[in-house]
C-alpha cells in the first residue's frame, strides 16, 4: 500500500504500486452480503472488458480480483485503474446538486 484514499460504506480503496505502476485497490468489509456484490461487480467488469478488448467503452480498467483473509475475517479486493476523485467526493464538492452540476 502506497496510500489511503478513502472509506465508503462497502469498504476502503488504497492505492498500491505493482512494479512501476499506481493503481486503486477497493478492498470490501468482511459482509457476505458485500463480497457477493464485489465478485458480481469484478464479474461484470470482466465480461464487459473481455467483449470490448479496445476498451471502447470507456470502462474502468480492471487489473485483478481476489480473496484474502486478515485477522480471521474474510475480504474481497478489486483492483482497478486510478480514475481521481470518487463520484461521492465530486458530488460533495458541487454541493451535492445533481448530475448536471458537476465539473471534473
Amino acid at each position: 500500500m502506497v496510500k489511503f484514499l478513502g472509506d465508503g460504506t462497502f469498504g476502503r480503496v488504497l492505492r498500491v504500486q505493482l512494479k512501476n505502476n499506481f493503481y486503486a485497490c477497493k478492498v470490501v468489509k468482511s459482509v457476505d452480503r458485500y463480497i457477493d456484490s464485489a465478485r458480481m461487480e469484478a464479474q461484470i467488469l470482466d465480461q464487459v472488458l473481455r467483449r470490448d478488448e479496445k476498451n471502447e467503452s470507456h470502462c474502468v480498467l480492471q487489473i485483478d480480483y481476489f480473496s484474502f483473509h486478515k485477522h480471521h475475517k474474510k475480504h474481497y479486493a478489486i483492483v482497478l485503474e486510478e480514475l481521481g476523485k470518487s463520484l461521492y467526493e465530486v458530488i460533495k464538492s458541487n454541493g451535492y446538486r445533481g448530475n448536471s452540476y458537476i465539473t471534473f
